[in-house]
């Protein structure tokens, strides 16, 4: 079965930011907002939906725009593993599977109070999955240097299986 991530973006300032559809519970259209005195300034108000009593916070406000924009979300690969490719020859094809891990980070020195963040949009300031990588190419060469063409599905696991298509091409030096 092709399981597909499916997200939300959402604008902060000038920034956009994607969250799984899986930590929204519900988008609505915004009631009137009845402003609450004496709250913060991020505070917009409070909503009523469906009787229940919602607090609208400005999240540029609550986390500066400025601090928004420099937020770093990162991810590091470490995949390991065989190359099977037939020997001699200046056009050679290959395949490889390879393990590892996939590791998504939100830089938490660039986002004040990372830890409500991360208890408020679900964001971890890391993230550790496991991957695996199989993948096939091939490599064209004049000597030590040629061309390496490579398409392959790298999947990591994060509460199932999530295919991610990686198709890469360059320059390569053989030693």
């Amino acid at each position: 079965m092709d399981k597909q991530l499916q997200i939300v973006g959402l604008r902060i300032g000038r920034e956009t930011l994607g969250l799984p559809i899986s930590l929204v519970r519900e988008i609505v259209r915004v009631p009137e907002i009845t402003p609450v005195p004496n709250a913060p300034d991020h505070i917009e108000g409070v909503i009523n939906l469906r009787g229940k009593i919602i607090a609208v916070v400005d999240l540029s406000k609550r986390f500066g725009e400025a601090a928004i924009e420099r937020t770093s979300i990162g991810v590091t690969h470490g995949l390991f593993g065989p190359k099977l490719q037939p020997g001699g020859g200046g056009f050679r094809p290959f395949v490889t599977l390879k393990g590892g891990f996939v590791n998504f980070r939100l830089s938490p020195s660039l986002l004040p109070y990372s830890n409500l963040a991360s208890t408020i949009l679900g964001l971890r300031t890391s993230n550790l999955n496991a991957a695996i990588y199989p993948a096939a190419g091939v490599e064209a060469a004049l000597g030590p240097i040629g061309l390496r063409l490579e398409a392959g599905d790298e999947i990591y696991f994060n509460q199932g299986a999530q295919n991610n298509l990686r198709i890469t091409f360059g320059p390569i030096l053989r030693f």
